[in-house]
């Protein structure tokens, strides 16, 4: 009859290097992904608003800031060169949605200026870009 051995047995230790490692990779993904975003404009504040079930998605056209200035592909213009930049427009790119991002604390008076240069231009189907109000807890 044999007996058993009874010495103390070591546990395996875990080895969680190739854990530790995917967990890095996974945290600089996450840090790369959040940096890229549709538009660079980080000082503007969306107007809030009530969802709505028909939900437009088309890319940003045109930033209006609180201050009024507009910024159109990246570079900051005048509202009297908007009606310019945007008369050159294909028949097919004014039957597209045109997006205008506005800073909620824009005048109306200004905004409504804004939209009109874009309406002179042939653009009918013109959208305001909001965020959706969260409810109130």
């Amino acid at each position: 009859m044999k007996l058993r051995d009874h010495r103390a047995t070591k546990a395996k230790e875990l080895d969680l290097t190739g854990l530790i490692n995917i967990v890095f990779l996974i945290l600089i993904f996450f840090i790369v992904a959040g940096t890229l975003r549709p538009f660079a404009e980080r000082d503007i504040e969306l107007v809030k608003t009530q969802p709505d079930t028909a939900g437009v998605q088309a890319p940003a056209r045109v930033v209006v800031r609180q201050d009024g200035t507009l910024v159109l592909g990246g570079r900051e213009i005048a509202l009297d060169q908007l009606e310019e930049l945007l008369s050159g427009a294909t028949e097919t790119e004014k039957a597209e949605v045109f997006v205008i991002v506005s800073d909620a604390r824009l005048p109306a008076k200004q905004l409504l200026a804004v939209v009109r240069r874009v309406r002179a231009t042939g653009h009918s189907n013109i959208s305001l870009l909001t965020e959706k109000e969260r409810p109130s807890e």
